[in-house]
C-alpha cells in the first residue's frame, strides 16, 4: 500500500488565508511535516491523533537539512501513510517545493501541490500596496536575495523592468541589495527612505541596529514606522540607528480629546528630538491635530487634511519642476 505527500502552501501567516483545500488535505494527514514559519492554527485541521514534526528553517539560526526532510516524506509515504509538507506561503514561491517534487517522483511516491497565497502578495495587500496597477506598476517580479551560490540578482535588468520588485529572504544581504540597486538605477542615496516598523525592529534589537548602521553608511535615510506602538522608550530609541520616526496614526487619531494620547504624543516628540531624530505624525485629517502637533514641535505631519493621494501627471505639476522621463 502506496501513501501520498500532500506539498502545502500555509499562506502568509493569517489563518483565514488558508485554503479549502489546504484544509480538506490537512484533514486526510497521518504525519505533517511543518515549517517554522507557518502558523501553528493551521494545525487545529489536523485529525486527532496525527503527528506533528518540527522541521523548521530561519536564516542565521540552525535548520533542519533539507535531505532530512526528503527522507522523512518518502519513508513515511512507502509505509502507507498520508503525509502533510506544510510550508509557509505558496509550496512553488522560494518554498523549495519543486525540489521536493523531483525527489518524490523519483520514488515513484504519489504527490500533489496544493498551493497557497505567497508573502509576497498576502503581506503587500495586507498593507494596502497593490503590487500591479494600471497606472503605475505593469508587472511584478518575485526575486531572491539569498542564492544558493551567493551571486547576486541582475539588478540592472530588474530596476530596468520597471516592474514592482518583492524581495524574499532579502534581510541579511538587505545593504548589498540597496547599493546595488541604487548604482545601477544611478539613484542618489539620500533620496531613498526606508521605513521599517517598531515591532520588526524590536524583535531583534542587536541584529536591527548593526543592519540599520550598515544602510545608513550608504547614505540612505532610514524611518522608524508606527512608532509607539511596540511599547519601545528612549533606551530603545537609543540603541537603533534611524533618521526619523513616524508616529502611529492611532495616537494622532484622538488628541483633540483624549489627553493621554495628547501626551503621549508628546512625550515621543521630545524623546525623539533629544536624539536629534526627525518626527512625522501620521493620519493627520483635521485642522486641530495639525495645530496641536505644530505646537508641540513635531516636525512633519501626512495625512487628507494636507492632501489626498492624486495621479502622477497631477503630483508632478504640484511639485512645480520639470521632469525629465527615463531612457
Amino acid at each position: 500500500m502506496k501513501g501520498k505527500v500532500f506539498l502545502i502552501g500555509a499562506g502568509p501567516g493569517d489563518v483565514e488565508l488558508l485554503t479549502l483545500k489546504a484544509m480538506r488535505a490537512l484533514g486526510l494527514a497521518d504525519v505533517a511535516l511543518i515549517d517554522d514559519l507557518v502558523n501553528r492554527e493551521v494545525l487545529h485541521f489536523l485529525r486527532p491523533g496525527a503527528r506533528v514534526i518540527e522541521v523548521g528553517k530561519r536564516g542565521g539560526c540552525r535548520s533542519t537539512p533539507q535531505a532530512f526532510i526528503e527522507r522523512q516524506m518518502v519513508r513515511f509515504a512507502r509505509q502507507g501513510l498520508c503525509v502533510a509538507r506544510v510550508k509557509g506561503g505558496d509550496p512553488f514561491v522560494f518554498g523549495r517545493g519543486g525540489e521536493e517534487l523531483e525527489v518524490l517522483r523519483a520514488a515513484g511516491i504519489e504527490v500533489e501541490v496544493v498551493s497557497g497565497i505567497t508573502s509576497g502578495i498576502g503581506v503587500a495587500a495586507a498593507l494596502g500596496i497593490p503590487v500591479t496597477h494600471r497606472n503605475f506598476a505593469h508587472g511584478v517580479t518575485l526575486v531572491t536575495g539569498h542564492t544558493r551560490s551567493g551571486d547576486a540578482p541582475n539588478w540592472e535588468a530588474l530596476v530596468r523592468s520597471g516592474t514592482t520588485l518583492v524581495v524574499y529572504m532579502g534581510i541579511g544581504n538587505l545593504p548589498q541589495i540597496v547599493a546595488g540597486c541604487l548604482l545601477e538605477a544611478g539613484l542618489p542615496a539620500e533620496l531613498l527612505h526606508l521605513e521599517l516598523t517598531e515591532t520588526a525592529v524590536l524583535g531583534d534589537e542587536v541584529h536591527a541596529s548593526r543592519l540599520l548602521s550598515q544602510l545608513r553608511a550608504t547614505g540612505v535615510k532610514v524611518w522608524l514606522d508606527d512608532f509607539g506602538t511596540g511599547f519601545s522608550g528612549l533606551s530603545h530609541l537609543r540603541r537603533v540607528p534611524v533618521d526619523g520616526v513616524k508616529i502611529d496614526r492611532s495616537f494622532v487619531a484622538d488628541i483633540l480629546r483624549d489627553p493621554d494620547d495628547l501626551a503621549l504624543t508628546t512625550a515621543i516628540i521630545a524623546m525623539a528630538h533629544s536624539l536629534g531624530i526627525t518626527v512625522v505624525a501620521e493620519g493627520v485629517e483635521k485642522e486641530g491635530q495639525y495645530t496641536l502637533l505644530r505646537e508641540r514641535g513635531c516636525d512633519l505631519a501626512q495625512g487628507y487634511w494636507l492632501g489626498y493621494p492624486v495621479p502622477m501627471e497631477e503630483f508632478i505639476g504640484l511639485l512645480g519642476v520639470p521632469v525629465v522621463a527615463p531612457a
